[in-house]
This record gives C-alpha cells, sequence and structure tokens, in this order.
C-alpha cells in the first residue's frame, strides 16, 4: 500500500543460455545416461527441504509405471529416503553440483523436469531447465506461475495436489512429440526474456531512468529557489 501510486518496474533474473543450452544427447553421454530412455530431472537446493515438495514428486513418481523410468536427481541434503521410496526406477543421484556445465547436463538430458516447491519467489532452478530446452511441469505457485505459460511453455497443476501431478506426467511422457514442441518453446522465451546481457541492459536502462528523473527534479527546484518574490 505505501507505494501503490509509485512507478514500478520488475527486472527479472537473468540466465546465462550459452551454458543452459538444449544439447539433450551430449548431455546424456556426459552423464552415462541412456539416450533412448525416458528422463525425469529432479534439482533442489537441499532434496529433503519440505518446501521444495519433493515429497510430492515422490508420491507422484511412485505410481508412474513408464517402463525404463530414469530419475535424474541432483542437490544437497539427504537423498537416501528418496532413492529408497523409487526401487521401481532407476534413480540416478549426482548429490549436490557445483559445476555450471554439470548441472546443465542435468536439465539438458531430461525429457520432463518437475518443480514442486510449495513457496518460491522467481526460482532460477525453472529459468534454467526451460534455457536448456526441457519442458517443466510445477506446482502454480507464485513465481513460477510468472514464468511459464501453461501449455505453451511449460504446464502447471494446482498446488500440492499430487494426483495432478501424477496424471500430467504420466501424459507428457507418452507424448514425446508435446513435450519437444513445449522445450522448444521454454527455450525460445529464455532467449527473448532472460538473456543476461538483457538483464544488465534492464538495469542500465532503469538507472538512466531514474537520473534523468533526479535531473529533472534538481533542474526544476533550482529554477524555483533562483526566481525573484513578487512585490
Amino acid at each position: 500500500g505505501v507505494f501503490q501510486a509509485a512507478d514500478q518496474v520488475v527486472i527479472p533474473y537473468g540466465v546465462d543460455t550459452r551454458i543452459f543450452h538444449p544439447h539433450r544427447e551430449q548431455a546424456r553421454r556426459a552423464l552415462g545416461l541412456s539416450l533412448s530412455r525416458p528422463i525425469i530431472g529432479l534439482v533442489a537446493q537441499g532434496v529433503d527441504d519440505p518446501r521444495k515438495g519433493l515429497d510430492h514428486a515422490v508420491a507422484a513418481l511412485r505410481r508412474i509405471d513408464v517402463p525404463g523410468l530414469i530419475v535424474l536427481l541432483a542437490g544437497g541434503g539427504e537423498s537416501g529416503p528418496i532413492t529408497e521410496a523409487l526401487t521401481a526406477h532407476d534413480v540416478h543421484c549426482l548429490g549436490y553440483v557445483t559445476d555450471r556445465v554439470q548441472l546443465s547436463h542435468c536439465y539438458a538430458a531430461a525429457d520432463l523436469f518437475l518443480s514442486t516447491s510449495l513457496a518460491e519467489n522467481y526460482p532460477c532452478v525453472v529459468q534454467e531447465a526451460m534455457a536448456s530446452g526441457t519442458a517443466v511441469l510445477g506446482f502454480d505457485i507464485d513465481g513460477v506461475n510468472e514464468q511459464i505459460t501453461h501449455d505453451k511453455t511449460g504446464f502447471l497443476v494446482p498446488t500440492g495436489d499430487t494426483g495432478a501431478l501424477t496424471m500430467a506426467a504420466r501424459r507428457l511422457l507418452e507424448n514425446r512429440s508435446l513435450l519437444v514442441d513445449v522445450g522448444e518453446a521454454a527455450r525460445r522465451h529464455a532467449e527473448a526474456e532472460w538473456r543476461i546481457d538483457l538483464f544488465a541492459e534492464r538495469h542500465e536502462l532503469l538507472y538512466r531512468d531514474v537520473l534523468a528523473r533526479a535531473g529533472k527534479t534538481q533542474a526544476s527546484s533550482e529554477t524555483m529557489s533562483t526566481r525573484s518574490p513578487k512585490t
């Protein structure tokens, strides 16, 4: 309410689209993964952090019986419970990844990336996955629903609805052409809106605008102070 009447400028985070880019086969070879089997990607700062909602992802994956499914998991925290819960699938756990090139492999190798956070701001993992040309299926939370246009650059389901997440993931894994089309649209969006150079340019334009306004205000103030009082 305090700033309701003020001008508001939103600058989304930038993502390095040169590192995070589509390279599916190269990524799978680098990680030692099959070139033909379906892969679902999960990446989180802490895989055991309740706010990241990976328990919903696990619950959904337990209900999915897609033959040969690989679950690619990257992130800090205790991953043992996740691996133990998904014995029906081949879980490939990378732990906490610090190298951005290796992280880019995690996104690019996946056919589908799950974002199951229950609360976020504007998550970089979604941006990085989309820049890598991977379709994202996520909960419809603030921040993520600003990044994804449903059924165009990604997919959204009601927050915490494991049943909807399961149904959507199963449907998408069975429709490879749709995943490819949406992944390509996601990449185009990342290139158009999230490039690092554009991120810097938007900040520069904002600062120039603020300085210009400040200059006009100062000039106006000086003009007023030099006027002679009426007699």
